[in-house]
């Protein structure tokens, strides 16, 4: 058999290790779809069990597609990657269009499943299944000065303000700075309000905190005034992207500017530190946000993504909403 024919179904003692590989390798991977992640929102939300596919083809190319599945009464709803973050294929190299439409047409044999899309690894999905996305990145390639000249000039003044008020941007190193982050979010849980989406349990961000990689694929940016944790930033990285997770800011401090200063220190770190891209992630469509974020001289980038739901599915994920939109609860 050759490539143009055969894949073949990878053994399950082989697929973690296959899926370590292709994450490492890949230059389309992210953070989101490496099983970290999946082991992160496994261990937060009991509910949810990593199953990824993944698949050898004959020429030696492997396609891995990390998936999550939902488990009990949707124990056929699939996720690629909750909750709502970058998912799709991978492969260990460029994949010929044989192996790009063998994947594709793989999508058809789960009776609910969601991709998030991946703006580095555009996938031709369907129009019937295609949901529109996009991003905000910076290509870091241009340098520390370079990217500082493309700041807005109003972010440029916030951020000498903040210098000149004493904001200190440090790492979280300890449990109890995580602690303070999770006050700072429920501050600004309750400034957004009805704009409010997410809603997450402290023990995520405490079992993100706890992985290994924390303090190098996983970094809690803190900004500190007189000492108080006044806002923060998660930010994770892996092979050349870092992605701007999570954030929130004590709303009493915003004439301070904190999150102008450690943004904008994070993304000169990223950029030292030899990364190409600094991802603002997707924003909702709320225009202030994307507003804010152009402000770094971050550039929109489109991508896709996937959904096709079957009953239960669809009932699924709108119990889903009703439990963001009216009972204003954790949704995973």
């Amino acid at each position: 058999m050759n490539s143009m024919t055969s894949w073949e179904i990878v053994d399950a003692e082989r697929t973690d290790l296959l899926w370590d590989q292709v994450c490492e390798q890949s230059e389309a991977a992210t953070f989101f779809h490496t099983k970290t992640w999946a082991d992160v929102i496994a261990r937060t939300f009991p509910q949810w069990i990593a199953e990824p596919m993944v698949r050898k083809f004959s020429d030696g190319n492997i396609m891995v597609l990390p998936l999550m599945r939902r488990k009990g009464i949707v124990r056929h709803y699939y996720e690629s990657l909750p909750p709502g973050v970058y998912g799709g294929p991978l492969f260990l190299k460029a994949p010929s269009e044989y192996q790009t439409q063998r994947t594709l047409a793989a999508l058809n044999e789960f009776p609910s499943i969601i991709v998030c899309g991946n703006p580095f690894a555009e996938m031709n999905f369907d129009d019937a299944h295609r949901r529109e996305m996009h991003t905000h990145i910076l290509d870091l390639r241009i340098g520390s000065d370079g990217i500082e000249k493309r700041f807005r000039k109003g972010h440029r003044a916030n951020i000498s303000v903040a210098s000149r008020k004493g904001v200190e941007i440090t790492i979280a190193s300890k449990p109890a700075e995580v602690d303070s982050y999770f006050d700072v979010y429920r501050n600004s849980l309750a400034r957004w309000g009805e704009t409010a989406t997410g809603f997450y349990p402290k023990r995520l961000f405490h079992n993100l905190f706890q992985v290994a990689d924390n303090g190098q694929k996983i970094k809690l940016w803190l900004a500190k005034y007189n000492g108080q944790v006044v806002a923060g930033a998660w930010i994770f990285y892996h092979g050349g992207h870092a992605v701007y997770w999570h954030g929130a800011m004590y709303a009493d401090y915003m004439h301070c500017h904190p999150v102008h200063l450690m943004l904008s220190d994070a993304i000169k770190a990223a950029c030292e530190d030899g990364f190409r891209w600094f991802d603002f992630n997707p924003s909702g469509g709320l225009q202030g946000v994307e507003h804010f974020k152009r402000g770094f001289g971050a550039e929109c980038r489109a991508f896709a993504g996937y959904r096709r739901l079957g009953p239960i599915g669809k009932a699924y994920r709108a119990k889903r909403y009703f439990k963001e939109a009216v009972l204003r609860t954790c949704p995973v």
